[in-house]
């Protein structure tokens, strides 16, 4: 092969190279960014969908080394074509399958092939040109690397929210059939003219510089891939930034790894060492700030542009250290580089997310840091290594990654453990109900149908009706000046005086709602309990986040209790009640009116409520299907309503009632949950902190029941029974 790289033929050989390398990593990561599709066109929990990133990770760290030591003696155009068609082949499959088990199948084996094909990319660029200049021609198909890994997520994610799961599969294929052409008609035959046997390749393993390469590749990658794998959670829950702001950020993490792939290829040329050398350091100062801005938004696409570079450069010095401490055996050096590198992915994903569930969204960058400590000091050995390095010293680190993973330490505790299908456990009255409900996603239409269909109700002729109650409108000055609250009033006809009152407030995640979608509900508890019901008409977020809505719901509540005795009202039997977003609110209201020595209310009725803001339990994280409140619309409804505290130490009680350290002298109270309801185990930990601080306590816990079920399935036996009790619940604690 010629090996001037001004020639055309060169030029366009490493441009096919590049574009191959794009095609076979889009496909590795690209589906980083749809988990939640994958989730939900497979009927599987996120847990169980992060294993189609997970399986083709592990085969590769393992078919690493291996592979394309088999395959290093065979001509390597064939070998490439062999790995494009199955890569092609297998997108086909996951394109059109229906089955999880075959979707993963798909994944596993083009996974095998992905260090074959890679491995000679980087080998077929360095061997095209002088010594002098591969680094540069590495430098180049590094780009399809980071464009693959980095800008194929937001890419891949894009056409799956606009399109399907297959038309992002499609996307795949296409790309993978474009350079299987290309490199059937424009690549020429390879044949391999020097073969090494595999004897000769396996003894670059003795040396100490091969390990101490080995290792500090896998730890720098864990690194920087540890942060990545969590980046978009990091700048939803810290940052605040909004899904569109998220896919910019990674854009231009994309595009700024491409650009340290650029520079990265000429420093290598010239100062190899130094540069090797540097970048970790200029990691670590990167991670620190990103840790100490990580609130700032305009700081943080600054970082996330400078780590962006680093992270670009980081993977040519890691690519540049396995392949040069092993000149002799090339193939076999850029196969354990892909071992070492995914292998780094994996692990440092699992440390990353071990700190993420021990102490929070935030303190991803410890596990990063850590990662690259360790990293730094095996670069630094690597420049040392003039002895043999002793056997225990080569396996021990590698032996401790394996077993983070494999023991569990990292992934198994992070992630839930499986569940059965959503389907099989969902009780089987309210199962006809659930699959005739439309999709609910938050995340990609916005809250603005819902907020329409809602008003809607709004003076509607078409609301239920009771002769025995009337029912009015009163509007009610807010907490400033200027700001006006309505408050929607059901009273019975002819009742006495000194009755008692609840004060409700209506769910919708902060987003959407009015009094009147509860109307038959308030209907029935002034008729049956006696009560004169108040629904307040709150403001809404994202336009009117904290506090608006609760300092609505909290002057309502106090003009209910100052205007009681007019309204035929014993304000001492108060009781505030709400579901959902509502169930907050009746908390976080009856939190200040104990904190304030407001309205003394007889009971509070937070029925499944939205608490705690954090995603702790393992019901917060589990994903209950697209067509009921979930975790991805929990989240969307918290960035609304707390903007960039949700998730934060600053986030108050009054915030997320969850987050109340003292609960005691709060009224009596009754809750309850369905065991499939994202709500489920705070709820459970908040009543039974409330029992311990000796407030009255009564629940209901209703097995194979949703978020909402009496709500979205009211004529079912099962959802009668729940509101039945809500009935008997107030008339008893209302009528003592």
């Amino acid at each position: 092969m010629s090996k001037p790289s001004t020639s055309s033929s060169t030029s366009l050989l490493v441009f096919i190279l590049t574009l191959g390398v794009f095609g076979i990593l889009n496909t590795e990561m690209g589906v980083v960014g749809i988990l939640p599709l994958i989730a939900e066109t497979f009927q599987v929990s996120i847990s169980d969908a992060g294993w189609t990133v997970s399986v083709f990770a592990l085969v590769v760290a393992f078919s690493g080394p291996i592979l394309p030591l088999l395959f290093s003696g065979m001509n390597r155009k064939a070998v490439m074509l062999l790995s494009l068609g199955i890569f092609i082949i297998s997108n086909i499959i996951s394109m059109v399958t229906t089955s999880f088990a075959v979707l993963l199948a798909a994944r596993a084996i083009p996974a095998f092939f992905h260090p074959v094909y890679v491995s000679m990319a980087f080998t077929v660029a360095a061997s095209s040109v002088s010594k002098k200049d591969a680094p540069k021609a590495v430098a180049k198909v590094f780009i399809g690397v980071s464009a693959g890994m980095v800008l194929g997520v937001p890419v891949s994610s894009f056409i799956a929210s606009e399109t399907s799961f297959s038309m992002a599969m499609l996307f795949f294929t296409v790309i993978n059939a474009v350079v299987f052409l290309a490199t059937l008609f424009f690549v020429p035959s390879m044949p391999v003219k020097e073969r090494l046997s595999y004897g000769s390749q396996l003894k670059v393993l003795k040396k100490a510089i091969t390990w101490h390469s080995l290792i500090a590749v896998t730890f720098i990658n864990g690194a920087v891939f540890g942060l990545f794998s969590f980046l978009s959670d990091y700048l939803k829950n810290i940052t605040g930034f909004s899904f569109k702001t998220i896919s910019i950020a990674l854009f231009v993490y994309g595009v700024a790894n491409i650009i340290g792939n650029v520079i990265a290829g000429k420093l290598l040329s010239k100062a190899a060492a130094k540069t090797v050398k540097a970048i970790p350091f200029a990691l670590t100062a990167g991670y620190v700030l990103f840790f100490a801005l990580g609130e700032q938004g305009a700081a943080m696409l600054l970082i996330i542009l400078g780590l962006g570079i680093l992270a670009g450069m980081a993977s040519n010095n890691n690519q540049y250290m396995l392949t040069n401490a092993a000149p002799e055996a090339p193939d076999f050096a850029n196969g354990l580089f892909l071992t070492s590198t995914n292998l780094g992915t994996a692990v440092g994903t699992a440390l990353c997310g071990l700190f993420i569930s021990s102490m929070g969204t935030r303190y991803v960058v410890i596990g990063t840091l850590l990662f690259l400590l360790v990293g730094t000091i095996f670069v630094f050995l690597r420049y040392r290594s003039s002895v043999k390095l002793p056997v225990m010293v080569r396996i021990v680190p590698i032996f401790l990654l394996l077993s983070a993973f494999t023991t569990g330490n990292g992934f198994a505790q992070y992630e839930e453990k499986p569940v059965p299908p959503l389907e099989t456990r969902i009780a089987p009255e309210l199962l006809g109900t659930y699959n005739n409900l439309p999709p609910l996603d938050l995340t990609k239409h916005g809250p603005d149908k819902l907020r329409n269909d809602f008003t809607g109700l709004v003076g509607s002729d078409g609301l239920p009706k009771d002769q025995a109650v009337t029912v009015y409108n009163t509007i009610i000055p807010g907490k400033n000046s200027g700001e006006k609250i309505r408050l929607r009033i059901y009273k019975p006809i002819g009742l006495e005086k000194n009755a008692p009152g609840i004060y409700w407030i209506h769910g919708g995640g902060f987003l959407f709602g009015v009094p009147e979608q509860d109307e038959a509900q308030s209907l029935r508890w002034a008729k049956e309990v006696g009560a004169v019901v108040v629904a307040v008409d709150y403001r809404l977020a994202p336009e009117h986040p904290y506090p608006a809505p609760l300092e609505d719901c909290y002057a309502g509540l106090v003009w209910f209790s100052q205007q009681a005795e007019a309204v035929g009202v014993d304000k001492h039997r108060i009781a505030v009640a709400g579901a959902s977003a509502g169930g907050n609110l009746t908390a976080a209201v009856a939190l200040m009116a104990r904190d304030l020595d407001g309205p003394p209310l007889a009971f509070q009725m937070p029925l499944y409520p939205m608490i705690e803001d954090r995603f702790i339990t393992p019901a917060s994280r589990e994903y209950f299907g697209n067509k009921v409140w979930n975790n991805t619309d929990n989240l969307y409804a918290w960035r609304a309503y707390l903007g960039n505290l949700a998730g934060t130490d600053a986030v108050s009680p009054y915030m997320a009632p969850a987050r109340a350290t003292d609960l005691s002298g709060l009224p009596p109270a009754y809750s309850c949950v369905g065991t499939l309801d994202p709500f489920r185990d705070d709820t459970l930990n908040y009543m039974a902190r409330l029992a311990q601080a000796g407030v009255p306590v009564e629940f209901h816990l209703y097995p194979g029941a949703y978020h909402a079920f009496e709500v979205l399935a009211p004529g079912t036996a099962y959802s009668q029974q729940a509101a039945d009790e809500y009935v008997r619940v107030l008339k008893t604690t209302l009528n003592k």
